[in-house]
C-alpha cells in the first residue's frame, strides 16, 4: 500500500491538511502517514543525563498522544503515525524517501 506523508505541527492548518490528504488517499486506494518531527535535545549528557532522559520520555509520550488524537480525526483510509527526531526539513525528506510514500 502507498501512503501520503503529512507532516504535523499541532496547528489547525496541519490537521486540515491531514484530513484533505485522507480524502485524496481514499480516492487513490492509499493511506495517510502522519508524521511529527521533534528537534533533538541539545543539553549535554553530563550533568543533565537523567533530566534529558526524562524530558525525552515525556516528549515521546506527549507526541504519541498527539499523533493518536490526530489519527482519530482522519477518516476514510488507513492511517499510520510516525515520530522522528532530527532537523525537521531533512528528517521529513528522509521520511518521504520511503518506498511506500
Amino acid at each position: 500500500m502507498n501512503f501520503i506523508l503529512v507532516g504535523l505541527d499541532e496547528s489547525d492548518a496541519a490537521l486540515h491538511a491531514a484530513k484533505f490528504a485522507a480524502s485524496l488517499a481514499s480516492r487513490a486506494g492509499a493511506g495517510v502517514r502522519l508524521a511529527y518531527v521533534s528537534v533533538p535535545n541539545l543539553l549535554p549528557a553530563r550533568p543533565w543525563g537523567a533530566l534529558v532522559h526524562e524530558m525525552e520520555r515525556e516528549e515521546a509520550a506527549y507526541v504519541q498522544g498527539f499523533l493518536d488524537r490526530a489519527a482519530a480525526q482522519v477518516h476514510g483510509c488507513p492511517v499510520e503515525t510516525r515520530r522522528a527526531s532530527g532537523p525537521p526539513a531533512e528528517t521529513f525528506a528522509d521520511l518521504a524517501d520511503a518506498p511506500d510514500v
